[in-house]
């Protein structure tokens, strides 16, 4: 009674979630939906010096999963960003340092092109805030986007790395991200 339970419980689960369901290969279950991803984080803005920092990134993946492309997939992204050494540029009046601050969201798809390398691209909204020495903290709204690569080291972990650009805000300045981190599902 106990497994006929359990069966019953797992289907309903797997129905819920929606046709095109990818379970694991070993029959264990439905593939993990969720992912954490840690990864250290370079900022740059349009004509000044860098600045590092850390990022946090929360995922879930859909449950689309097209016929063509068995393991490509879409997710959304909510991604938390901040530096913790000030990025710089100069101006006719002097020097500007400033901090950052970053909540975007992004629908990202990952598609593979081998059997543990994959491509990542992102498209979305990044609120952030500027801590610049010359002026009181601002808030913007931009555009972001970004291009990445992957490589699964097993089922749930992954190494990820992305380049971005955020734009189209009050200030017409680009502002470039890199990151490099570990991704976990679960």
């Amino acid at each position: 009674m106990r497994k006929t339970g359990n069966t019953l419980l797992l289907a309903g689960l797997l129905a819920a979630l929606g046709p095109g369901v990818v379970t694991a290969d070993d029959g264990s279950g439905p593939a993990p939906r969720w992912s954490v991803t840690a990864a250290g984080a370079v900022v740059s803005p349009e004509g000044g010096r860098e600045g590092y920092g850390g990022m946090v990134n929360l995922a879930w993946r859909t449950p689309y999963q097209s016929p063509g492309a068995p393991r490509a997939y879409f997710g959304l992204e909510v991604e938390l960003l901040e530096t913790t050494d000030s990025f710089s540029r100069d101006r006719s009046s002097g020097r500007i340092e400033g901090d950052m601050r970053s909540l975007g969201l992004y629908l990202a798809a990952n598609t593979y092109f081998s059997e543990r390398g994959f491509y990542r691209a992102r498209l979305g909204g990044v609120y952030r805030y500027l801590d610049e020495s010359h002026r009181d903290g601002r808030h913007q709204g931009r555009m972001g986007f970004g291009l990445g690569l992957g490589y699964s080291l097993s089922e749930r972990i992954d190494l990820v790395g992305d380049a971005g650009l955020q734009y189209l805000g009050q200030d017409l300045r680009l502002l470039y991200t890199g990151t490099a981190g570990i991704r976990v599902h679960f």
